[in-house]
């Protein structure tokens, strides 16, 4: 390789790298502001447990049954997960207009849009359950889900994710 080559391949590199230094150095790293919250779901009144067939209502907890949600934004976009501590918790469990998947999804969106400053819609929000058989049927499937315990719920999961938005 003659010298001009190699000063040139020399100066092709030092340029590269100088420039995807600088680059490197231009570019911000991503901010996301993340906040959680839990919110207790202890019921109030006998609740069926999920799975157990005929087995009486549930009377007295073991452990706490929460409500846990976590919410991310990059100042555009947000996105909350809320987990249930519940036997199920599906897209199409709807107790009315109300209460059910999509209320709950539909009244956290609203509360954490409001308490985070990013609009979000009911598909920025994840509702799951745990899925402990240890835990309320919230279906009814096992037993009567009483509206009192259900308005519960729904209440701490729109709680929850407000409280997550605003600590982000």
């Amino acid at each position: 390789m003659g010298v001009r080559v190699r000063r040139l391949a020399s100066l092709v590199v030092a340029s590269t790298l100088t420039l995807c230094a600088g680059a490197h150095a231009a570019a911000r790293p991503a901010l996301f502001h993340a906040g959680a919250a839990v919110r207790s779901i202890d019921p109030p009144v006998p609740v069926y447990s999920g799975g157990f067939s005929l087995s009486p209502p549930i009377k007295r907890l073991h452990d706490p049954l929460e409500v846990r949600a976590f919410y991310v934004s990059n100042g555009r976009t947000a996105l909350a997960f809320v987990t249930i501590d519940a036997q199920g918790y599906f897209s199409g469990y709807e107790e009315g207009p109300d209460l059910g998947a999509l209320a709950d999804r539909i009244d956290a969106a609203r509360a954490a849009s409001a308490a985070g400053g990013v609009h979000m819609s009911r598909a920025d929000v994840i509702v799951q359950a745990t899925h402990t058989h240890a835990g309320p049927t919230l279906e009814g499937i096992w037993g009567p889900v009483p509206l009192r315990y259900l308005k519960l719920v729904h209440h701490q999961v729109v709680s929850a994710a407000r409280a997550a938005a605003a600590t982000a």
